[in-house]
Protein backbone atom coordinates (compact mmCIF):
# COMPACT_ATOMS: atom_id res chain seq x y z
CA UNK A 1 0.00 0.00 0.00
CA UNK A 2 1.29 3.40 -0.82
CA UNK A 3 1.80 6.01 1.68
CA UNK A 4 -0.88 8.53 -0.64
CA UNK A 5 -3.22 5.85 -0.28
CA UNK A 6 -2.69 4.61 3.53
CA UNK A 7 -3.31 8.78 3.94
CA UNK A 8 -6.53 8.55 1.94
CA UNK A 9 -8.05 5.88 4.24
CA UNK A 10 -6.80 6.94 7.46
CA UNK A 11 -8.63 10.50 5.90
CA UNK A 12 -11.64 8.51 5.45
CA UNK A 13 -11.75 6.55 8.38
CA UNK A 14 -11.74 9.83 10.09
CA UNK A 15 -14.34 11.77 8.33
CA UNK A 16 -16.46 8.77 8.75
CA UNK A 17 -16.18 8.86 12.44
CA UNK A 18 -18.73 11.32 14.30
CA UNK A 19 -16.93 14.28 16.53
CA UNK A 20 -17.51 14.75 19.97
CA UNK A 21 -20.03 17.19 19.40
CA UNK A 22 -21.90 15.29 17.00
CA UNK A 23 -22.37 12.08 19.10
CA UNK A 24 -23.01 14.41 22.02
CA UNK A 25 -25.94 15.77 19.94
CA UNK A 26 -27.52 12.54 18.45
CA UNK A 27 -27.18 10.69 22.34
CA UNK A 28 -29.46 13.91 22.96
CA UNK A 29 -31.33 13.76 19.81
CA UNK A 30 -32.43 9.99 20.73
CA UNK A 31 -32.88 10.65 24.08
CA UNK A 32 -35.74 13.00 23.52
CA UNK A 33 -37.01 10.58 21.10
CA UNK A 34 -36.94 8.11 23.97
CA UNK A 35 -38.61 10.55 26.57
CA UNK A 36 -41.29 11.41 23.99
CA UNK A 37 -42.31 7.95 23.08
CA UNK A 38 -42.28 7.08 27.00
CA UNK A 39 -43.44 10.28 28.12
CA UNK A 40 -46.26 9.68 30.08
CA UNK A 41 -44.53 6.36 31.56
CA UNK A 42 -41.64 8.42 32.94
CA UNK A 43 -43.60 11.40 34.25
CA UNK A 44 -43.55 11.09 37.76
CA UNK A 45 -46.63 13.45 38.22
CA UNK A 46 -49.69 13.53 36.31
CA UNK A 47 -49.37 17.02 33.98
CA UNK A 48 -53.01 18.33 34.29
CA UNK A 49 -53.37 17.46 37.63
CA UNK A 50 -53.00 20.33 40.06
CA UNK A 51 -52.09 20.59 43.64
CA UNK A 52 -53.31 23.75 45.45
CA UNK A 53 -51.17 22.63 48.45
CA UNK A 54 -48.04 23.10 46.22
CA UNK A 55 -48.52 26.06 44.54
CA UNK A 56 -45.46 27.70 42.70
CA UNK A 57 -43.35 25.77 45.04
CA UNK A 58 -39.97 25.94 43.91
CA UNK A 59 -37.11 22.89 42.72
CA UNK A 60 -36.95 20.59 45.10
CA UNK A 61 -36.73 16.92 45.73
CA UNK A 62 -40.54 16.18 45.28
CA UNK A 63 -40.88 18.87 42.37
CA UNK A 64 -37.05 18.58 40.64
CA UNK A 65 -38.54 21.73 38.58
CA UNK A 66 -40.88 23.17 40.79
CA UNK A 67 -44.53 23.55 40.49
CA UNK A 68 -46.83 26.23 38.47
CA UNK A 69 -49.13 28.68 39.28
CA UNK A 70 -51.97 25.87 39.98
CA UNK A 71 -49.77 23.10 41.55
CA UNK A 72 -48.71 21.23 38.68
CA UNK A 73 -45.72 19.80 38.50
CA UNK A 74 -43.29 21.71 35.79
CA UNK A 75 -40.78 18.70 35.44
CA UNK A 76 -43.74 16.43 34.19
CA UNK A 77 -45.49 19.09 31.95
CA UNK A 78 -41.73 20.03 30.23
CA UNK A 79 -41.38 15.78 29.50
CA UNK A 80 -44.95 15.81 27.93
CA UNK A 81 -44.57 18.80 26.24
CA UNK A 82 -41.22 16.46 24.63
CA UNK A 83 -43.92 14.47 22.65
CA UNK A 84 -46.26 17.40 21.70
CA UNK A 85 -43.16 19.43 20.27
CA UNK A 86 -41.15 16.62 18.78
CA UNK A 87 -44.46 15.02 16.81
CA UNK A 88 -45.75 18.56 15.45
CA UNK A 89 -41.43 19.54 14.20
CA UNK A 90 -41.29 16.21 12.61
CA UNK A 91 -44.88 16.23 10.90
CA UNK A 92 -44.16 20.03 9.42
CA UNK A 93 -40.75 18.76 8.06
CA UNK A 94 -41.29 15.50 6.69
CA UNK A 95 -44.83 17.15 4.64
CA UNK A 96 -42.53 20.07 3.41
CA UNK A 97 -39.60 17.59 2.83
CA UNK A 98 -41.46 15.30 0.75
CA UNK A 99 -43.80 17.71 -0.96
CA UNK A 100 -40.86 20.25 -1.92
CA UNK A 101 -38.23 18.02 -2.83
CA UNK A 102 -40.87 16.05 -5.41
CA UNK A 103 -41.53 19.41 -7.07
CA UNK A 104 -38.18 20.92 -6.93
CA UNK A 105 -36.52 17.65 -8.61
CA UNK A 106 -39.62 17.48 -11.31
CA UNK A 107 -39.39 20.70 -11.90
CA UNK A 108 -35.47 20.90 -12.37
CA UNK A 109 -35.56 17.54 -14.41
CA UNK A 110 -38.63 18.94 -17.05
CA UNK A 111 -37.80 22.40 -17.10
CA UNK A 112 -40.52 24.77 -19.27
CA UNK A 113 -43.23 26.10 -18.09
CA UNK A 114 -43.57 24.13 -14.78
CA UNK A 115 -39.72 24.65 -13.24
CA UNK A 116 -41.24 28.80 -13.92
CA UNK A 117 -44.24 27.93 -11.71
CA UNK A 118 -42.50 26.51 -9.04
CA UNK A 119 -39.76 28.75 -8.91
CA UNK A 120 -42.06 31.46 -8.61
CA UNK A 121 -44.08 30.01 -6.13
CA UNK A 122 -40.80 29.27 -4.15
CA UNK A 123 -40.06 33.10 -4.57
CA UNK A 124 -43.27 34.32 -3.38
CA UNK A 125 -43.14 32.53 -0.41
CA UNK A 126 -39.17 33.98 0.34
CA UNK A 127 -40.51 36.98 -0.03
CA UNK A 128 -41.91 37.41 3.39
CA UNK A 129 -40.59 36.93 6.80
CA UNK A 130 -40.79 33.59 7.58
CA UNK A 131 -42.20 33.90 10.51
CA UNK A 132 -44.31 36.48 10.14
CA UNK A 133 -46.22 34.35 7.01
CA UNK A 134 -46.26 31.60 10.10
CA UNK A 135 -47.70 33.66 12.02
CA UNK A 136 -50.76 34.81 9.31
CA UNK A 137 -51.17 31.54 8.73
CA UNK A 138 -51.37 29.74 11.97
CA UNK A 139 -54.14 32.57 12.91
CA UNK A 140 -56.25 32.38 9.21
CA UNK A 141 -56.56 28.37 9.77
CA UNK A 142 -57.50 29.23 13.70
CA UNK A 143 -54.47 27.92 15.67
CA UNK A 144 -53.72 24.88 16.93
CA UNK A 145 -51.62 22.10 16.32
CA UNK A 146 -53.06 21.31 13.32
CA UNK A 147 -52.05 24.79 11.95
CA UNK A 148 -48.53 24.95 13.21
CA UNK A 149 -47.92 22.01 11.05
CA UNK A 150 -49.59 23.24 8.08
CA UNK A 151 -47.65 26.98 8.43
CA UNK A 152 -44.52 25.69 9.23
CA UNK A 153 -44.95 23.14 6.46
CA UNK A 154 -45.40 25.59 4.27
CA UNK A 155 -43.08 28.34 5.06
CA UNK A 156 -40.13 25.44 4.76
CA UNK A 157 -40.94 24.40 1.40
CA UNK A 158 -38.99 26.90 -0.66
CA UNK A 159 -35.64 25.17 0.91
CA UNK A 160 -36.11 21.62 -0.17
CA UNK A 161 -37.82 23.17 -4.02
CA UNK A 162 -34.64 24.73 -4.19
CA UNK A 163 -32.02 22.59 -2.76
CA UNK A 164 -33.63 19.62 -5.00
CA UNK A 165 -34.01 21.80 -8.36
CA UNK A 166 -30.43 22.77 -8.13
CA UNK A 167 -29.17 19.33 -7.18
CA UNK A 168 -30.90 18.08 -10.56
CA UNK A 169 -30.58 20.85 -12.62
CA UNK A 170 -26.48 20.16 -11.75
CA UNK A 171 -26.88 16.28 -13.12
CA UNK A 172 -29.67 16.02 -15.41
CA UNK A 173 -27.29 16.62 -18.60
CA UNK A 174 -24.80 14.00 -17.14
CA UNK A 175 -24.48 10.51 -19.42
CA UNK A 176 -25.75 8.05 -16.78
CA UNK A 177 -28.63 10.50 -17.31
CA UNK A 178 -28.92 10.57 -20.73
CA UNK A 179 -27.95 6.43 -20.61
CA UNK A 180 -31.34 6.26 -17.96
CA UNK A 181 -33.55 8.13 -20.60
CA UNK A 182 -32.47 6.17 -23.61
CA UNK A 183 -33.73 3.00 -22.18
CA UNK A 184 -37.34 4.11 -22.24
CA UNK A 185 -37.51 4.96 -18.63
CA UNK A 186 -39.97 8.21 -18.24
CA UNK A 187 -39.40 11.83 -16.20
CA UNK A 188 -40.77 9.91 -12.64
CA UNK A 189 -38.56 6.89 -12.93
CA UNK A 190 -35.49 8.62 -14.18
CA UNK A 191 -35.97 11.40 -11.23
CA UNK A 192 -36.89 8.87 -9.01
CA UNK A 193 -34.33 5.86 -9.71
CA UNK A 194 -31.45 8.01 -10.95
CA UNK A 195 -31.67 11.60 -9.86
CA UNK A 196 -33.09 11.09 -6.28
CA UNK A 197 -30.46 9.19 -4.46
CA UNK A 198 -27.81 11.85 -5.48
CA UNK A 199 -30.79 14.58 -4.07
CA UNK A 200 -31.27 12.40 -0.33
CA UNK A 201 -27.55 13.63 1.34
CA UNK A 202 -28.67 17.62 0.91
CA UNK A 203 -31.83 17.10 1.39
CA UNK A 204 -31.03 15.06 5.25
CA UNK A 205 -28.90 17.74 5.96
CA UNK A 206 -31.51 20.47 5.87
CA UNK A 207 -34.11 18.38 7.27
CA UNK A 208 -32.29 18.10 10.34
CA UNK A 209 -31.90 21.73 10.15
CA UNK A 210 -35.15 22.48 10.11
CA UNK A 211 -36.46 20.24 12.52
CA UNK A 212 -34.44 22.61 14.50
CA UNK A 213 -36.65 25.84 13.31
CA UNK A 214 -39.87 23.94 13.38
CA UNK A 215 -39.55 23.79 17.38
CA UNK A 216 -38.47 27.13 17.89
CA UNK A 217 -41.40 27.98 15.66
CA UNK A 218 -43.82 25.79 17.22
CA UNK A 219 -42.95 27.25 20.27
CA UNK A 220 -43.06 30.58 19.01
CA UNK A 221 -46.83 30.48 17.95
CA UNK A 222 -47.69 28.80 20.61
CA UNK A 223 -46.47 31.28 23.15
CA UNK A 224 -48.28 34.01 21.02
CA UNK A 225 -51.68 32.30 21.81
CA UNK A 226 -51.89 30.83 17.90
CA UNK A 227 -50.72 27.69 18.98
CA UNK A 228 -50.89 24.42 21.35
CA UNK A 229 -53.48 25.78 23.90
CA UNK A 230 -53.84 25.33 27.65
CA UNK A 231 -53.45 23.40 29.60
CA UNK A 232 -51.61 21.12 27.25
CA UNK A 233 -48.71 21.24 28.26
CA UNK A 234 -46.08 22.56 24.74
CA UNK A 235 -42.91 24.43 25.78
CA UNK A 236 -43.82 27.48 24.43
CA UNK A 237 -47.33 28.01 25.91
CA UNK A 238 -45.59 27.26 29.32
CA UNK A 239 -42.84 29.99 29.05
CA UNK A 240 -45.60 32.00 28.03
CA UNK A 241 -47.64 30.80 31.26
CA UNK A 242 -44.36 30.86 33.31
CA UNK A 243 -43.87 34.86 32.01
CA UNK A 244 -46.47 36.22 34.58
CA UNK A 245 -44.77 34.71 37.38
CA UNK A 246 -41.06 35.92 36.25
CA UNK A 247 -41.08 39.38 38.05
CA UNK A 248 -42.41 37.73 41.08
CA UNK A 249 -39.14 35.40 41.50
CA UNK A 250 -40.76 32.34 40.04
CA UNK A 251 -37.75 31.52 37.55
CA UNK A 252 -38.14 28.00 37.59
CA UNK A 253 -41.77 28.71 35.41
CA UNK A 254 -39.58 30.12 32.29
CA UNK A 255 -36.19 28.55 32.32
CA UNK A 256 -36.74 24.52 32.53
CA UNK A 257 -39.27 24.72 29.47
CA UNK A 258 -36.91 27.26 28.02
CA UNK A 259 -33.71 25.44 28.49
CA UNK A 260 -35.63 22.28 26.88
CA UNK A 261 -36.55 24.52 24.10
CA UNK A 262 -33.01 25.82 23.34
CA UNK A 263 -31.41 22.22 24.53
CA UNK A 264 -33.71 20.44 21.27
CA UNK A 265 -33.13 23.10 19.13
CA UNK A 266 -28.88 23.41 19.34
CA UNK A 267 -28.76 19.45 18.97
CA UNK A 268 -30.70 19.60 15.81
CA UNK A 269 -28.36 22.52 14.30
CA UNK A 270 -25.15 20.40 15.34
CA UNK A 271 -26.72 17.40 14.04
CA UNK A 272 -27.24 18.96 10.86
CA UNK A 273 -23.40 20.35 10.80
CA UNK A 274 -21.90 17.19 11.22
CA UNK A 275 -24.20 15.54 8.57
CA UNK A 276 -23.18 17.99 6.21
CA UNK A 277 -19.51 17.65 6.72
CA UNK A 278 -20.17 13.65 5.94
CA UNK A 279 -22.78 13.67 3.33
CA UNK A 280 -21.63 16.97 1.42
CA UNK A 281 -18.93 15.61 -1.19
CA UNK A 282 -17.96 18.72 -1.88
CA UNK A 283 -16.69 18.70 2.13
CA UNK A 284 -18.79 20.33 3.73
CA UNK A 285 -17.67 23.93 4.85
CA UNK A 286 -15.63 23.88 1.66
Amino acid sequence: MSAPDSADRSMAAARGRPGPGMAAAGTFVGLLVVVALFAPLLAPYDPLTSDAAAILQPPSAAHWFGTDGIGRDVFSRVLVATRLDLAIAVAAVAASAVLGTALGAFSGYVGGWLDTVVGRCADVILAFPLFVLALALAAALGGGAVSIVIATAVINLPFYIRLARAEVNARRGLAWVEAARMTGRGPAGVVLACLMPAVLPVILVQVSINLAWAILNAAGLSFLGLGVQPPTPEWGTMIAEGGRYLLSGHWWLVVFPGLALAAASIAFMVLADGLRDRLDPRGGHG
